[in-house]
């Protein structure tokens, strides 16, 4: 990527980035959601399947117990549903709600909205630049994707083998 459009990249996100905060923050608070909250959210509605808290915990990169107060906030909330696993009853699983997948289906929407009335007031030359410097970086955001499937195989492997092991 050539400096000049990865100056202009950084210039013209800089100032996205600055208005999407803003905005992120305002629909937050509209949902009664902090950011982890909604991380957690957006991450099981992704994956839609049930996970143990302590997967949860090494995917977000948090502490189990830190897991266990977001999902205690989300269940009351209706976002989330927690049970115990069929082999071993102190063992939990937590799963989104139709509820969950549906704030943050809206959310999403109203972001992807967002970003396109952001991207549409900037000149022609600044939209081709910075449209030009994303599809350089969707490389490098495919790749980071790929590592969090292995990190999801891997919970899945392991949940596996305890699954048998029960």
């Amino acid at each position: 990527m050539s400096s000049n459009i990865s100056n202009k990249f950084f210039e013209i996100s800089s100032k996205i980035h600055e208005a999407m905060v803003q905005y992120e923050f305002a629909e937050k608070k509209s949902n009664n959601l902090g950011r982890v909250e909604s991380n957690l959210l957006s991450f099981l509605s992704e994956n839609r399947k049930p996970y143990h808290m302590t997967d949860i915990a090494k995917v977000m990169g948090v502490s189990t117990s830190r897991v266990t107060h977001l999902v205690d906030s989300l269940l009351l909330k209706g976002y989330l549903v927690r049970f115990s696993t069929p082999n071993d009853r102190r063992k939990y699983l937590t799963e989104i709600t139709q509820s969950g997948i549906e704030v943050v289906t809206e959310y999403e929407q109203k972001t992807m909205m967002r970003y396109h009335d952001l991207l549409m007031a900037l000149p022609d030359k600044e939209r081709e630049s910075i449209i030009q410097a994303i599809n350089e970086w969707r490389v490098f955001l495919l790749e980071q994707k790929k590592e969090i499937s292995s990190i999801n195989r891997a919970i899945d492997e392991d949940y596996s083998i305890n699954k048998e092991e029960d």
